[in-house]
């Protein structure tokens, strides 16, 4: 099967997130919820938080094989330099996507410009707990 097929294929199974809050905000909350991630993706917050899921996707790449795609074109891991320029690129732009894919675990890392949160596809129970304890040691948060 190809990468892009089974891309596809991921985008439908359970997913999970990696984010900046530890639960979701609901429609309905009487909080500042736009104006906080307005400030987080137009001002430093949205390099770093961009830092926290190359560290990430970095440390995995330790593990795992990892298949990046940017806007329907894939690319082998050979820099983490470029890893990083890519997943800048792809949130400062407040449009786009990139995804990584594991694909030896079946595992789909998605992060789209202007959001604030990575989507992780089809996590095995041991690759939850992994990427939990990785979120944390980012200050980031992992929840269904």
């Amino acid at each position: 099967m190809g990468k892009t097929k089974q891309m596809e294929q991921l985008l439908n199974t359970s997913r999970y997130i990696i984010d900046f809050l530890p639960k979701q905000v609901p429609a309905k909350a009487k909080g500042s919820f736009s104006k906080v991630e307005s400030y987080f993706l137009n001002g430093t917050e949205s390099e770093q938080i961009a830092g926290k899921f190359t560290k990430i996707v970095l440390k995995l790449s330790c593990y795992y094989k990892i298949e990046i795609c940017e806007n329907e074109r894939w690319f082998s891991f050979k820099s983490c330099h470029k890893l990083e320029r890519r997943i800048r690129r792809v949130m400062r732009s407040g449009s786009g996507f990139l995804n990584i894919l594991l694909e030896s675990e079946q595992i789909l890392l998605h992060i789209s410009g202007g959001e604030l949160c990575m989507i992780v596809y089809n996590p095995s129970e041991s690759m939850q707990k992994l990427l939990a304890a990785l979120a944390a040691s980012e200050g980031l948060f992992w929840r269904s």
